[in-house]
């Protein structure tokens, strides 16, 4: 809190300086983390005004335009917070945002992909040459599985008589066993076989987990339009397709 905004009677500085003590208290300190831009933002604006002066439009039109619709919700809701907070200190007669609705969060990042979108996405990968990062990503799309999941996949978990792949937890417990197809028992027989039965499918020698996927599909991503779609997002995806019965 500046020092030099000391309290003044009649103006809205009392009210976030308690607020301000409020999100101090131990038990609050992550909140705090997350609130304190939020309060700073609305402590340069709105300290030296008198209570009255603190309308719903003012507050509204106040909101820092060059961000996302999702961030100026969380604005928002920050600054009804601290005025119900005044309000239940005695330092505000009523909460000006009281009853007025939010703004609209608006459309948010791209968590899924359609159908043709797995489809460019899995063309571009394969047109990398890279058979480790078009594998990864493959079976990320047909299984769901996350990457963690992925990169502990051993050669022992495969079964090529009956052509099935078993996914385990960290504990080595399975928690899913997939049919591969043709496409998927050709990317594994071409993947390197080292380290035994034992030893990692997706990775360079056997032992390490293969990591540079995650800048590669950054890129892939980022070329592809994407926008900040995430490894962790193609769960999502096939949860969605599994919901709506899609297919690849």
């Amino acid at each position: 809190m500046n020092a030099q905004l000391m309290p003044k009677e009649g103006t809205v500085n009392p009210v976030i300086q308690s607020y301000w003590r409020f999100l101090f208290l131990p038990k609050n300190l992550a909140l705090f983390k997350d609130q304190q831009a939020r309060v700073r933002y609305f402590q340069a604006r709105f300290s030296h005004l008198d209570i009255e002066e603190l309308t719903p439009e003012l507050l509204k039109e106040s909101l820092p335009a060059h961000l996302s619709g999702s961030s100026q919700v969380k604005y928002f809701e920050c600054w009804r917070a601290l005025l119900d907070y005044g309000v239940a200190c005695g330092l505000l007669p009523a909460n000006p945002l009281q009853g007025v609705a939010k703004p609209k969060a608006g459309p948010g990042r791209q968590k899924y992909l359609s159908q043709d979108q797995l489809y460019q996405l899995l063309d571009g990968a394969d047109a990398t040459d890279n058979l480790l990062f078009y594998g990864i990503i493959y079976f990320a799309v047909v299984s769901g599985r996350r990457k963690g999941e992925l990169l502990r996949l051993r050669r022992s978990d495969l079964d090529p008589e009956n052509n099935t792949l078993t996914f385990r937890n960290r504990a080595g417990a399975p928690i899913q066993t997939l049919k591969l197809t043709s496409e998927g028992v050709h990317i594994l027989m071409g993947l390197p076989r080292l380290g035994g039965a034992n030893g990692l499918i997706f990775s360079l020698n056997g032992v390490k987990p293969y990591v540079g996927f995650k800048r590669n599909f950054v890129i892939l991503c980022a070329r592809l339009g994407f926008k900040d779609f995430t490894f962790q997002d193609l769960s999502f995806t096939y949860k969605q397709r599994v919901s709506k019965e899609m297919k690849l």
